[in-house]
C-alpha cells in the first residue's frame, strides 16, 4: 500500500486550458483570434500572462459595416466560414467555458456618430448571432462593443510589453516599449511617462503600477487621413472633377464617387461642402508624384501652431515633447503592412521573425526612398498589389506624423522597430484585451497529483505505524516474556487512537462560513452621487463567474451636487469632492479584505451629456477620478473600465437585473416571462425594460444562471425629469416673446422659480432645440411664474411625446421602436424619481405605502391618480404646509411621469394592476448598481476556503488508519492476556 501512495503522489496532472475568442471589427477588414491559457491563472490573481495566441482567421476583405441589411441571418453570412474554422481549434470539451468578444474600433465609432440607428442594429444582430454559437456569452453589451480609442492604445501597449516580457517577469516600468498603432480610421501612440500631467492612465499589472501616456487620433488613420486629404484637394480644384494627386504616383488614376469621400465622419465638414458637385460626382485622382507637395500638404496637417503650450503634439493635443531617446518603440499593424513595401528600397533587411529594427536607419534614408517611390512612373511599377497604388501616400502620412507630428528624431529612431508578429503572436490590441478579460472566467484548479500533499502524508503516516505496530505485535507474540511491552504499547496506541478518532469527528463537524468580497460601486448621476458597498461569498459557490448573493452593506451619499460640478479636475479635487463620504463607506469594509476590494464609477446620462458639450472637460474628470482612486488601496487594476461612463442600455439592463434579482425572479425561479419589467427615471434619462420576445428591435439577451432572457430596453436621453423640464422651460420662453417673466401652468399658482437662462440653453438636450430671444443674454434671469393649470401643463406635456413619427405601431414616441401593447401580464417595478415623485404623491390619492415604504398599485386606476395630479397643481402654493424639497415641483413631474407611462409607453389601466413602485427590497436599494456587480463579480476570482478544517478525504484517511490501529490494538490486549496465562498454566 506505501509503494502505491508513493507511485500516485508521483503521478502529476497537466492543468486545464481555457480558450477566447476576440474579434478585431476593424475599419478595413475583421479578424479572428483564438487565445489559449491554463484555467488555474496561475500567472497572478485575476490575471495571467500565459495566454497564447492558438490561431487566427480573416473574416474577409470587408469591414463588418459593409453588412448592409443588418439582420442575424446577414451577420451569420459575414462571419460564418471563419468563424467556423476558428472555434474548431477549440477543443470540444472547452467550448462551453470559451468566451467571445468583439471589439469594434475607430471605423464603428466613426459610423456611431453619422448613422448611430444602423450601429445599434449591427451589434444588437452580432449580439444575436453570438447567442447562437454555443460559446460563454453571458454579458452581451460588454462582450460586444466599440472599444474607446485609449482602451485599444493601452490593450496594443500591455501586448506588445507581454510577448517582449516586459511585464511580469522584469517589472520595470521605464525598461517598457512604447507602442505606434496605425489603423485605416485611428492612430494610437502610448508610452511609460510617469510625469505626465494629463492623458495618463495608471495600470496595475501583476502589482506593479505603470503611468501610461495614451492619446488615440481619431481620423488620422491610413484610410479617414486619404479621405481627409483627398476632400482638400477637391476643395482647392475650383469645381474640376479632374484633380491632381501629389501624393499618388505619377500617372497612376484613381475613381471616387462623391459620397465614398464626403460620407464619413471625418471627412464630412472639415473642409467645408463644395457647391460645384453632387450626390452622382465622380471624382478622378491623377497621380503627379511631387515629393516635395505631398510633403507639403501633410506638414500642413500636422499643424501644432493650435498648441497652447510646449508639450503638444498637433491639434493642441497634450502630449509630452520630446520624447526621450531611451524610450524603445514598437509600431504595428499598418506600420507593418506599409513598410514591409517601402523596405526594398532602404538597406534594411527585416529579421527572420519578418521584423525590422531600425538602429542603422536614419530619417533622411526613409525620405529618400519615399521620394524615389512618389516618382516613380505608375507604367513602371512590377506586380503591383491593390496596396501598391497607396504607397507613396500612405508612407508620407506615416513619417510625417512620426517626425512632425510626435516630433520624434534620429535618435528615437535608433530605438526603433516595426513588428509583425512575436512569437508567433500577431501583435495587436486583442491579445492585451484578452490579458484583461481572462477575469471573466473563474479559475478551474486541476490537482496536480491525484493525492494532495496532506492526503498522502496523512495516508503514509498511518500505513507507516500501521507497519510498525504489525511488526511490534509479531514480535510480541512470539517472545511471551515481553508481553509486558506489548500489553502496555497496545494499551497507549489504543488509547491515542480512540483520541485520535473523537478528535477527527470533532473537527469534521466545524464548519468554516466562507470569506466575503466587497465592492464599492459609485452611481455617478446627473444630479447628485452616492456610493454602494455590496459584499457576497468570495467563493461564489452558486454560479460559474456570477452569484446572486450580493448584498448591499451600506450607502453614502456624496454631499455637494452632481459629479459635474467639480472645477479642480485634478487629484485634488476628486478628493475634496468624495472625502468624507468615501472614508465612511470603506471603513465598512474589513480592513483584512480591503485589498480585494473592487472600486467602480459608472456615470450615467448627466455625464453622457455633458461628454457632447465639453469632450475635454470629461477626459480631465475621469482622469483625475482614476487618479484619486489608485491612492484608495483597493482594487483598482483596470482604470479605464472601472471609471468609465455607462451607455443607456446598460444602465437599463443592470436596473432589470437587479430589480429580478432581489425579487428572487431570477436563479431560484428561471421563467423569462414571470419576471418583472422596470421604469427607471433619473434626472437626465429614463429607461423601460421587459421581457419581450418578439421584438424585433432594441432587443438584448442575456444569459444568467444558465437561463436565457430576451429583454427589451430602451434608454431616452434627455427624458429624465431634470433635462425634460429644461426642454419644457425653452419651450415656454419661445412662446413668451421676449419677455423674462413667463406663465407657468405647471406650478402650482403662486409659486415663482427663478433661473439664469444659461441654465436652460446651455444643456445639451436643449441648446439646439430652441432659438434664443433677441433680448436673452447668457446671463439673463427668467422667472416662471405658476399658475397651475392642470389642462394647459397636460396639453403642453403631451406635445413632448411625438406620435408622428412613428412608421409602425410597435413604436413608443419619437420614431423609437417599442412592442405595443405591453402585455398586461408583465409586472412592472417603478424607482429612482418615479419612486421619490410618487411618494409625495400618495397621499392625494389617497394610497398607503407598506412597511417598507414601497407601493402597489392594484387597488388605483389611472383616473383617480389623475385626479390626484389635477388637486395638486390647482392648488395655491399658499395653502401648502411643511413642504420637502419635492414638493415645488410635484405637479410638473406627476404630469411628467403619467403622461409618459400613458401616452409614451402605451400603458393602461391593466398594465398598472401589475404595477408597483419601490424604493427598497430586502433592505437594498433599488437602481442599476446592484445588477451592475452581478457581473462586475466576474473580475475577481473565488476565495475558496474549505467548508471544513480537513477535506473529505483526508477525514476519511485518517479515521480509517486510526479506527484499524484501534480495532488492532483493541484485538491485541487480550489475545496478549489469553497467550500469556497460557503460558504460566503450562510452567504450572
Amino acid at each position: 500500500m506505501t509503494i502505491a501512495l508513493v507511485i500516485l503522489w508521483h503521478t502529476k496532472l497537466k492543468p486545464f486550458r481555457d480558450y477566447a475568442i476576440v474579434i478585431d471589427a476593424g475599419s478595413s477588414y475583421s479578424k479572428i483570434f483564438v487565445y489559449t491559457w491554463p484555467t488555474d491563472k496561475s500567472g497572478e490573481p485575476g490575471t495571467t500572462s500565459r495566454i497564447k495566441q492558438v490561431k487566427s482567421c480573416s473574416v474577409s476583405h470587408e469591414p463588418i459595416t459593409s453588412i448592409v441589411n443588418a439582420t442575424q441571418d446577414n451577420v451569420k453570412n459575414y462571419f460564418d466560414s471563419a468563424m467556423t474554422t476558428c472555434i474548431s481549434s477549440i477543443p470540444s470539451t472547452r467550448k462551453s467555458r470559451a468566451l467571445i468578444f468583439l471589439g469594434g474600433t475607430a471605423g464603428l465609432r466613426l459610423l456611431n456618430i453619422t448613422d448611430p440607428v444602423y450601429i445599434t442594429l449591427l451589434l444588437n444582430s452580432t449580439r444575436a448571432y453570438f447567442s447562437t454559437l454555443k460559446l460563454r456569452f453571458r454579458d452581451s453589451l460588454s462582450q460586444v462593443r466599440i472599444i474607446s480609442g485609449s482602451e485599444e492604445g493601452l490593450s496594443g501597449w500591455i501586448s506588445t510589453n507581454i510577448l517582449l516580457k516586459e511585464l511580469f517577469n522584469k517589472s520595470k516600468p521605464l525598461d517598457t516599449f512604447g507602442v505606434l498603432d496605425m489603423g485605416g480610421a485611428s492612430t494610437q501612440l502610448s508610452f511609460i511617462a510617469p510625469t505626465a500631467t494629463k492623458e495618463r492612465y495608471r495600470i496595475n499589472l501583476f502589482n506593479r503600477n505603470y503611468d501610461v501616456y495614451s492619446h488615440s487620433y481619431l481620423c488620422y488613420g491610413q484610410d479617414q487621413a486619404r479621405l481627409v486629404y483627398q476632400e482638400k484637394l477637391v476643395e482647392q480644384a475650383n469645381g474640376s472633377l479632374s484633380i491632381h494627386d501629389p501624393c499618388l504616383q505619377r500617372d497612376y488614376i484613381e475613381n471616387k464617387t462623391y459620397n465614398d469621400l464626403f460620407s464619413t465622419a471625418c471627412a464630412h465638414g472639415q473642409n467645408g461642402f463644395s457647391v460645384y458637385f453632387n450626390t452622382s460626382s465622380v471624382f478622378s485622382f491623377i497621380g503627379t508624384g511631387d515629393y516635395k507637395e505631398c510633403k507639403r500638404i501633410m506638414k500642413e496637417r500636422f499643424n501644432n501652431s493650435s498648441c497652447s503650450s510646449s508639450t503638444c503634439s498637433f491639434n493642441n493635443v497634450y502630449q509630452p515633447v520630446p520624447i526621450s531617446s531611451s524610450i524603445k518603440f514598437i509600431a504595428m499593424a499598418a506600420w507593418y503592412s506599409t513598410f514591409s513595401r517601402l523596405a526594398p528600397n532602404i538597406s534594411i533587411k527585416p529579421n527572420h521573425d519578418g521584423n525590422y529594427n531600425f538602429t542603422s536607419i536614419k530619417l533622411a534614408d526613409i525620405k529618400h526612398a519615399m521620394k524615389a517611390i512618389c516618382k516613380q512612373s505608375w507604367s513602371h511599377v512590377h506586380k503591383p498589389n491593390q496596396h501598391r497604388p497607396f504607397l507613396c501616400f500612405n508612407s508620407m502620412h506615416d513619417w510625417t506624423l512620426f517626425q512632425y507630428g510626435y516630433h520624434m528624431t534620429d535618435e528615437n529612431l535608433k530605438h526603433f522597430q516595426i513588428i509583425k508578429t512575436i512569437h508567433s503572436n500577431e501583435i495587436g490590441w486583442t491579445l492585451g484585451y484578452m490579458i484583461n478579460q481572462t477575469n471573466y472566467l473563474d479559475p478551474k484548479h486541476r490537482p496536480t497529483r491525484l493525492l494532495t500533499k496532506r492526503g498522502f502524508h496523512g495516508l503514509l503516516v498511518s500505513c507507516i505505524l500501521l507497519l510498525i505496530i504489525s511488526l511490534i505485535i509479531t514480535v510480541s507474540l512470539s517472545m511471551v516474556r515481553w508481553y509486558h511491552v506489548a500489553l502496555v504499547l497496545a494499551t497507549v496506541i489504543g488509547f491515542l487512537s480512540l483520541a485520535a478518532v473523537i478528535t477527527l469527528i470533532v473537527l469534521w463537524f466545524i464548519q468554516l462560513t466562507p470569506f466575503r468580497d466587497y465592492a464599492v460601486v459609485i452611481d455617478a448621476g446627473s444630479s447628485h452621487s452616492k456610493i454602494f458597498i455590496y459584499t457576497w461569498p468570495a467563493d461564489k459557490s452558486d454560479g460559474l463567474g456570477t452569484t446572486s448573493r450580493i448584498s448591499q452593506v451600506t450607502s453614502c451619499d456624496v454631499p455637494g451636487g452632481p459629479i459635474s460640478s467639480i472645477n479642480d479636475t485634478t487629484l485634488t479635487g476628486a478628493q475634496n469632492y468624495f472625502g468624507s463620504a468615501m472614508t465612511t463607506c470603506i471603513n465598512s469594509i474589513p480592513s483584512t479584505r480591503q485589498s480585494r476590494a473592487l472600486i467602480f464609477l459608472g456615470a450615467t446620462a448627466g455625464l453622457r451629456l455633458f461628454n457632447i458639450t465639453d469632450p475635454a472637460y470629461i477626459t480631465r474628470l475621469l482622469n483625475s477620478t482614476r487618479a484619486y482612486f489608485n491612492t484608495l488601496n483597493l482594487l483598482f487594476s483596470d482604470p479605464l473600465s472601472q471609471v468609465r461612463i455607462i451607455s443607456g442600455s446598460e444602465e437599463g439592463l443592470s436596473g432589470w437585473i437587479s430589480t429580478n434579482i432581489l425579487l428572487k425572479e431570477l436563479f431560484n425561479n428561471n421563467k423569462p416571462l414571470e419576471t418583472f419589467g422596470t421604469i427607471d427615471m433619473g434626472g437626465a434619462s429614463t429607461q423601460l425594460s421587459f421581457i419581450a420576445l418578439g421584438a424585433t428591435s432594441e432587443q438584448y439577451q442575456m444569459s444568467l444562471f444558465n437561463t436565457n432572457y430576451n429583454v427589451y430596453s430602451h434608454s431616452y436621453l434627455c427624458y429624465g425629469q431634470d433635462q425634460i423640464r429644461l426642454i419644457y422651460q425653452g419651450q415656454l420662453i419661445q412662446q413668451a416673446n421676449g419677455s423674462t417673466l413667463i406663465d407657468d401652468p405647471c406650478l402650482q399658482s403662486n409659486y415663482t422659480q427663478t433661473v439664469m437662462y444659461s441654465s436652460i440653453n446651455g444643456s445639451a438636450c436643449a441648446i439646439n432645440q430652441f432659438v434664443a430671444p433677441v433680448n436673452y443674454a447668457p446671463s439673463t434671469n427668467v422667472t416662471f411664474s405658476g399658475s397651475g393649470n392642470y389642462t394647459r401643463c397636460q396639453t403642453l406635456m403631451m406635445q413632448r411625446f411625438n406620435k408622428t413619427s412613428c412608421s409602425s405601431s410597435n413604436c413608443g414616441f419619437d420614431g423609437v421602436y417599442q412592442p405595443v401593447p405591453i402585455s398586461s401580464s408583465i409586472r412592472f417595478v417603478g424607482f429612482s424619481a418615479v419612486y421619490s415623485a410618487f411618494n409625495t404623491l400618495a397621499p392625494y390619492i389617497p394610497l398607503v405605502n407598506d412597511s417598507i415604504g414601497n407601493y402597489n398599485l392594484a387597488s388605483t386606476n389611472l383616473t383617480q391618480i389623475q385626479a390626484a395630479i389635477a388637486t395638486i397643481c390647482n392648488q395655491p402654493w399658499s395653502s401648502v404646509s411643511n413642504p420637502n424639497s419635492f414638493r415645488p415641483l410635484l405637479c410638473f413631474n406627476s404630469m411628467y411621469h403619467w403622461t409618459l407611462y400613458q401616452y409614451g409607453y402605451s400603458m393602461v389601466d391593466a398594465n398598472f394592476k401589475n404595477f408597483q413602485i419601490v424604493k427598497t427590497i430586502d433592505s437594498n436599494e433599488i437602481g442599476w448598481t446592484l445588477g451592475y456587480m452581478i457581473n462586475q463579480t466576474n473580475n475577481l476570482d473565488p476565495q475558496f476556503r474549505p467548508p471544513r478544517l480537513i477535506t473529505k478525504g483526508e477525514f476519511i484517511g485518517l479515521i480509517v488508519g486510526f479506527g484499524v490501529l484501534l480495532l488492532i490494538c483493541i484485538l491485541a490486549i487480550p489475545i496478549t492476556i489469553i497467550i500469556y496465562k497460557r503460558k504460566q498454566k503450562q510452567q504450572s
